[in-house]
């Protein structure tokens, strides 16, 4: 239902979904450093980001 909503944001909006949550919520709010997407954070060049982790042998291990 994700990929749905996604879809149907692009269409009304003609935004991406990130752009539409960073556009008309996050910025709103105030959320001046926060992303919707992993892209837009590297872009930006922003040092304070947080790296995805999976469980390997039982210890969350970063994945690049």
């Amino acid at each position: 239902m994700f990929i749905v909503a996604g879809e149907i944001i692009h269409r009304v909006s003609g935004l991406s979904w990130a752009d539409f949550i960073e556009q008309k919520i996050m910025k709103p709010v105030g959320m001046t450093s926060s992303f919707g997407s992993y892209n837009h954070a590297k872009a930006a060049n922003v040092s304070n980001i947080i790296d995805a982790h999976a469980p390997i042998n039982g210890k969350a291990v970063a994945i690049p």
